[in-house]
């Protein structure tokens, strides 16, 4: 990935500024104004910041679509689990070489704000020190979308594994529940004990399904703060307090989407967009 970067593109940036700054010096001639050096700084700042601006975007674009996981069969296709883990395998070697990437990006842009900022050149140092907040922002941005891409792909496998089951297993519950309040002789009391035997093995069944959903979410966040810190600078050009910001927010929105799904599912208050469908089960042949 890091071969595709145009970095000569900021070569020639300050290739075209320092040649402006040496053949165009004005300081030394005491006739001109200081209005004409400023109005000299303002057009070499536009010059960078226009120039800069188009890089920064190329890239960005670039970067965006090489952080994309792999595109993958629907779920009509059956796989086995080795088949996803080698994808999500896939995944992480493609981020971690956009990691080095945009390692690699930072260092550059910092030697051409270092360049800039060369008395030869004159450009203010406050539009120097801009281009590099540009390019940290640009890889905190990836980073934070690089987390919340993970937990959105966690939901979908805790649909799979627990809610998907759990739906499943409350289906049979109330139908041996039901069959078995027939065989009693005494309809009310059946009725009673039926509704509060299946009220229990409801709770019972979203317990588990929260437990294991909790637990991949757990596995989750271990893993990603993980890697993180064993990254290290070569390979995670962000601090890490940012990486552990982008978790912390991408964990609490998928507790709060767990919390709602198992709320629908377990038959409570429906949440404002509960006409909406959660699941759509369909029977084993």
């Amino acid at each position: 990935v890091s071969e595709l970067l145009p970095i000569s593109f900021l070569d020639g940036i300050l290739e075209s500024t320092t040649l402006f700054g040496v053949s165009f010096q004005v300081s030394d001639h005491a006739a001109v104004s200081d209005t004409n050096a400023e109005k000299e700084q303002e057009l070499l700042g536009k010059f960078v910041a226009t120039n800069f601006n188009k890089f920064i975007g190329h890239v960005k674009m670039l970067l965006i679509q090489r952080s994309e996981p792999n595109l993958r069969p629907s779920d009509n296709d059956k796989r086995d689990l080795q088949g996803d883990d080698e994808e999500e395998s896939k995944d992480d070697v493609n981020f971690l070489q956009v990691s080095i990437a945009l390692s690699h990006l930072l260092l550059s842009v910092r030697e051409l704000a270092s360049g800039l900022a060369l008395p030869e050149v004159g450009l203010d140092v406050s539009l120097a020190s801009t281009l590099v907040d540009q390019t940290v922002e640009l890889a905190e941005m990836l980073v934070r979308r690089r987390v919340a891409m993970k937990f959105n792909e966690l939901r979908g496998v805790v649909v799979k594994e627990c809610l998907s089951t759990l739906v499943m297993e409350v289906i049979q519950t109330e139908l041996s529940s039901k069959e078995d309040s027939i065989h009693e002789e005494e309809e009310s009391n059946g009725d009673a004990r039926h509704q509060s035997s299946s009220l229990v093995e409801v709770i019972q069944l979203a317990s588990v399904a929260l437990s294991d959903g909790l637990q991949m979410a757990d596995d989750l966040i271990r893993d990603t703060l993980q890697r993180s810190q064993m990254s290290g600078a070569a390979a995670a050009p962000v601090d890490s307090a940012v990486v552990k910001l982008a978790v912390q927010k991408s964990a609490k929105l998928f507790g709060v989407w767990l919390a709602s799904a198992l709320e629908q599912l377990a038959g409570c208050e429906p949440t404002e967009h509960g006409d909406k469908l959660l699941l759509e089960v369909w029977e084993e042949d």
